[in-house]
């Protein structure tokens, strides 16, 4: 427990130091930089990518493979035996499920709360600009909503494949970076999404081990 709040105060410490100094100094020269006619090919190339970060199919993906390893697995030849590697993945998508749902509600509610314009609402892609409680999505840039998804499901997948969460991170931050190359989002709000999906997995998996949940 002390490890857990230790570690998720060290990153929560350096994601507000990051993202403040990308506020101040980097959010809209980012944005200026990437949209110079040179990189056309490659936002474009980022508007296709960026597609990853989706809800929808991830949320999908979570309940019918739950659905599938809960009542379809244990009638199926091919997993005859197989018990405890049903039983791994049913609650592994349970989790995924969880994490995506929490904390995309808690993304969403930050969202609206802090009201911060979107790159492309500005031709000079201002980033001071900020109008709370605001629905629209037009002032949704904060944080990243996609960035924090594509972390939550990198997050969860190290815990399967430990060895390989340098990687799972790695890739899930590449990702999130085409929200700021195709003008969704500043810097800032990729690096406070990124935060939340993680440490906010972190935090659910140990309550989810608390309760006994996990079985993964």
């Amino acid at each position: 427990m002390k490890f857990l709040i230790k570690k998720s105060l060290w990153i929560f410490a350096a994601a507000w130091a990051l993202a403040l100094i990308s506020y101040f100094f980097w959010d809209q020269e980012i944005s200026l930089y990437f949209n110079q006619e040179h990189f056309y090919r490659f936002r474009r190339v980022s508007r296709y990518a960026t597609d990853v970060g989706e809800g929808g199919p991830w949320f999908v993906l979570s309940i019918l493979s739950y659905v599938f390893f809960r009542w379809a697995a244990p009638h199926l030849k091919f997993f005859d035996e197989k018990f405890l590697l049903i039983r791994k993945y049913r609650s592994w998508f349970a989790f995924l499920f969880s994490s995506l749902a929490a904390l995309g509600i808690f993304t969403q509610i930050l969202k609206i709360l802090v009201g911060r314009q979107r790159p492309h609402r500005s031709p000079t892609f201002e980033n001071f600009y900020f109008v709370p409680f605001n629905f629209h999505w037009h002032w949704h840039s904060f944080p990243s909503g996609h960035s924090e998804l594509l972390f939550v499901v990198a997050t969860c997948l190290s815990f399967l494949w430990p060895r390989h969460t340098g990687p799972l991170l790695m890739t899930a931050f590449v990702f999130a970076l085409t929200r700021v190359f195709t003008h969704h989002h500043f810097l800032s709000d990729v690096i406070m999404g990124s935060m939340i999906g993680y440490v906010g997995v972190l935090w659910i998996k140990f309550y989810f081990d608390r309760k006994q949940l996990t079985q993964f």
